[in-house]
């Protein structure tokens, strides 16, 4: 038996666990940067799905723009050879042993990126009565439910089940729910009503409630104010702002001051909770349940364990819930380790985010950007939107798929098949 030589070193082995945006850009992050090299790590990726999800599209699979197996790619088509995927759930991280438990075995690492995300704060509302837009899933009940909906009105002959059942409040005025509302409009105008000529136009309305005096605040205050505008350039859309919601049941919703919005399909898109994974020891989280991490996207106490995405929280400063900030800390992510397991140990990278544009669709040719001090309305910046998300879509198949989708769109109905 030859003796072990002390100049062999084992490969460092790293665990991504999650396969949204901040999971799997970390992971082609680091495969740009070792594919070629003969001291590639031992690379494990966890995910309770076997796909990636292109989130900022949700809502245009729920009105029938874009078909839902456009904006998923099967992760193990996206992975090269020498990675391993594990299709689990993850449970709990024992930081001590350095182990990852999952539903279908335990996983040692050396370095652990947590890349969960996030999914839908119900707080006090019933889960029975509200819809929420965050999965696949989500996007297929509410498409499903808008089309119920016409068909049960277009048999009513009473006017009150007709104008409750063609009634979507949409509860919070962020960028989901602003882009929500306007393709709720558009789906509803452009093709339900035309397939459903019993039904008026104005039976049919959209209410988009937000607490706050501007939508989506965290963009700058012209966008706000163009944005509200152009939303409310739609006959359908009526906006609710310095709104709350008081009550939700199975016959509508109540907001502030008392006013009642009867409805059978209240959609949720206000707040976002960060996905639980247990410790079995003590890790430092903020009163939302994120992460506290440090400037180099590191707990604390446990620097060989990094969080990023919707599940993390930055000590040096807030950083918005959105696809474009989850890759830029994946880029940091990515860079840090690559300093922790190279020989030269050079000085890690703090994250600092950027703001690289603002970009917000308000319907069929409408949408507002701003790409540094540039801000375009209109059909331009609908035109940029659409270029943007086309092109950061992963794999060429799905951009192809998805800008035929929008072409087709643009001349005949959409697509009312319930899923």
């Amino acid at each position: 038996m030859h003796a072990p030589n002390p100049m062999h070193k084992t490969k460092p082995k790293i665990v991504i666990v999650g396969a949204g945006f901040g999971g799997l850009y970390t992971y082609l992050q680091l495969h740009r940067k070792f594919h070629k090299s003969r001291t590639c790590p031992e690379l494990t990726l966890v995910n309770k799905e076997n796909y990636f999800l292109f989130t900022p599209l949700l809502h245009e699979v729920a009105t029938g723009s874009v078909n839902q197996s456009n904006i998923i790619q099967p992760i193990r088509q996206i992975l090269d050879g020498c990675v391993r995927f594990l299709l689990a759930t993850a449970l709990e991280v024992d930081p001590q042993k350095k182990i990852l438990k999952t539903s279908s075995c335990e996983v040692p690492y050396d370095y652990l990126i947590l890349a969960l995300g996030s999914g839908t704060n119900y707080r006090d509302f019933p889960k029975d009565h509200v819809l929420a837009l965050k999965t696949i899933a989500d996007a297929r009940a509410l498409k499903n439910q808008i089309i119920s909906n016409f068909e049960k009105a277009n048999e009513s002959p009473d006017p009150q089940l007709r104008k409750k059942l063609l009634t979507f409040p949409i509860i919070g005025g962020g960028a989901t729910g602003v882009e929500l509302a306007a393709e709720i409009s558009e789906f509803t105008g452009r093709t339900m009503l035309k397939l459903y000529p019993e039904i008026k136009p104005e039976e049919v309305s959209v209410h988009l409630i937000h607490a706050q005096a501007e939508l989506i605040p965290q963009f700058s205050p012209i966008l706000r104010q163009k944005s509200l505008r152009q939303l409310r350039d739609h006959k359908n859309i009526i906006v609710h702002l310095n709104a709350t919601v008081e009550q939700v049941d199975d016959t509508g919703i109540t907001i502030s001051g008392g006013t009642r919005i009867a409805s059978a399909c209240p959609i949720l898109t206000a707040g976002v909770r960060p996905n639980p994974i247990q410790f079995s020891q003590d890790v430092q989280k903020n009163s939302a349940g994120q992460l506290i991490v440090n400037q180099f996207l590191q707990l604390p106490a446990y620097p060989e364990i990094f969080a990023l995405g919707d599940m993390a929280a930055p000590e040096n400063g807030q950083v918005p819930q959105t696809a474009q900030a989850a890759e830029a800390e994946a880029a940091v992510v990515a860079h840090n380790l690559c300093q922790l397991i190279s020989e030269r140990k050079q000085p890690l990278q703090s994250f600092v985010f950027r703001e690289r544009g603002q970009l917000i669709s308000l319907g069929f040719g409408k949408a507002a950007a701003q790409i540094g001090k540039v801000r375009i309305f209109g059909g331009l910046a609908w035109w940029i939107w659409r270029t943007n998300y086309a092109g950061k879509l992963i794999g060429f198949a799905n951009k192809l798929r998805v800008v035929l989708d929008w072409t087709i769109d643009l001349f005949y109905p959409r697509d009312v098949s319930k899923l």
